[in-house]
């Protein structure tokens, strides 16, 4: 097992035609950030596919995702992509590997399907994360149980287009809004009796 990257959260967000595994991966994408959530670089890449691929999965997909992908332009831009999904992955691993962010901690939202897209599609990419997740989606679940004040504080996001930086951006917002707001540095010093 490769030991975490002790630095950097690597947010990992795959836009697909669908939520099966045989479904395509249309976009890569992957923001850096420190613990402070701070972004020092992100990557992203649409995937090529050949006009009648993407025309056929457009029509067979759940209405709400062709919209979605109507509306961003994803569709088109996968026929217009020049890079097919073998070569993205090499690609996004040339990237990781190249600024040594390989072994870091997996954030995002919903990560158990980027995962398992993954380790169907891209598990060249897949193993080079540790294996533990930073996944707001668990954030929101947890604080809807254990700190519902704090849940109907959380601001609401704003609509931006379903692409993979900018849902990225969206998560790390919401993170740093949990961070500032439920997992307050002072605050959790003062709780335990522990000198900030």
């Amino acid at each position: 097992m490769i030991s975490p990257h002790s630095n950097v959260i690597v947010w990992l967000d795959l836009e697909t035609s669908g939520l099966d595994t045989s479904d395509l991966i249309l976009e890569v994408g992957m923001v850096v950030t420190d613990h402070d959530l701070n972004e020092l670089d992100h990557w992203a890449r649409p995937v090529s596919y050949p006009p009648a691929v993407i025309d056929q999965r457009r029509r067979e997909a759940d209405h709400v995702v062709r919209n979605m992908h109507d509306t961003s332009h994803l569709w088109v831009d996968c026929i217009a992509a020049t890079d097919g999904l073998s070569d993205v992955m090499v690609e996004a691993c040339d990237w990781l590997d190249h600024h040594a962010w390989t072994g870091a901690v997996m954030g995002g939202s919903g990560l158990h399907f980027d995962r398992r897209m993954l380790a169907t599609w891209g598990p060249d990419l897949l193993n080079r994360f540790h294996y533990r997740n930073l996944d707001v989606s668990n954030l929101r679940t947890a604080v809807a149980m254990w700190a519902p004040d704090a849940k109907f504080a959380r601001p609401e996001a704003p609509l931006l287009p379903h692409r993979a930086i900018p849902d990225l951006h969206l998560s790390i917002l919401e993170a740093v809004w949990y961070r500032n707001n439920v997992f307050d540095p002072a605050q959790l010093s003062a709780a335990s009796g522990i000198a900030s």
